[in-house]
């Protein structure tokens, strides 16, 4: 997931996302278990953990974190076509996708966005709501 999330907030690499690539973070049908598990639909993330690979993985990269809404720009219309023969090739179970790359697009952004700034401790994803929540102790 960090390789993932690293990469699409990488200027001038937004061209090498692939439509799978965002649909395993975050877009697939909400937990019918037949494709794949996207992991921001079905498990709660904790937002320290997720930072702190995708802090790793930048440094390993020699790159800072960027937010991702920040770079991909016209993403959703440049890979619009790629991600509808993804979506036609996994027959029967794609029909449970978005049909428009773009909601793909926005369901990452509302994950990866906030991972690039720090959070309280115990901000977890919250796979129900779709959102970053906080669990007070």
């Amino acid at each position: 997931m960090a390789q993932y999330l690293h990469a699409g907030a990488q200027a001038g690499h937004v061209g090498d996302i692939r439509g799978g690539d965002l649909h395993d973070v975050g877009a697939g049908a909400a937990g019918d278990g037949q494709l794949g598990h996207p992991l921001t639909r079905n498990w709660p993330v904790d937002h320290g953990i997720a930072r702190e690979a995708l802090l790793a993985t930048a440094a390993f990269r020699g790159t800072t974190l960027a937010v991702l809404s920040c770079a991909v720009d016209n993403l959703a219309d440049l890979r619009q076509q790629a991600y509808a023969a993804y979506r036609a090739n996994l027959g029967t179970a794609g029909e449970d996708l978005p049909a428009n790359f773009s909601e793909v697009v926005e369901a990452v952004i509302a994950f990866a966005d906030v991972l690039a700034s720090e959070a309280s401790a115990g901000t977890t994803w919250s796979p129900q709501q779709r959102r970053w929540t906080r669990k007070d102790l």
